[in-house]
């Protein structure tokens, strides 16, 4: 991992790399992708990668409906037929996850998925490998137990179910008009 780093930091320098395109996921680097209400990490692998415009948009309340989303765009060597968009959220001093869901990337049925009917892998042009995509997910705030501080781990995984297209950790607090603090709680 010391090299990954090394050649993240290198790229920074030379300016071949920059903390608003992020494209790091060859390195293994977790890349910071914070937001105004809340903090947040990612680590792209091989399939959708060059993930930046991470947004979280809610009320931050108790049973309120939070999107998440974020643009990318596809490994042209690696074509995603079907999958899933997970998410697990943990509450600080809280000792189990506190409610974990999916959303199906496409709709699919016994014959396959539609790449053209998207439900959390919106594909810009389902007939282009490359193309750019939006990961967008949908999911309520259960009411805080202990802290009202708030990780929720995401991740994507195609028909290959590993390894995972990519993973991203965020962190926040519920009623947050505050920033969040960095790390998990």
């Amino acid at each position: 991992m010391v090299s990954g780093i090394f050649l993240f930091i290198l790229a920074l320098l030379l300016g071949i790399a920059s903390a608003t395109q992020l494209d790091f996921d060859s390195y293994g680097v977790v890349v910071p992708c914070d937001g105004p209400n809340f903090k947040c990490n990612i680590s792209a692998a091989d399939r959708i990668h060059n993930i930046h415009n991470v947004t979280l948009t809610g009320d931050f309340k108790a049973n309120s409906t939070m999107t998440f989303s974020f643009d990318a765009q596809l490994n042209p060597d690696f074509l995603i037929t079907d999958g899933t968009t997970h998410y697990k959220i943990w509450e600080g001093r809280v000792p189990t996850f506190r409610q974990n869901g999916a959303q199906d990337y496409f709709v699919c049925d016994n014959f396959g998925c539609d790449r053209t009917k998207p439900i959390s892998l919106f594909i810009d042009d389902p007939s282009n490998s490359s193309s750019t995509c939006h990961i967008v997910l949908h999911f309520k705030l259960p009411g805080a137990l202990a802290t009202g501080i708030y990780t929720t781990d995401i991740y994507g995984a195609d028909q290959g179910h590993e390894p995972y297209d990519f993973t991203v950790n965020l962190a926040f607090h519920l009623n947050s008009s505050k920033t969040a603090l960095r790390g998990s709680a």
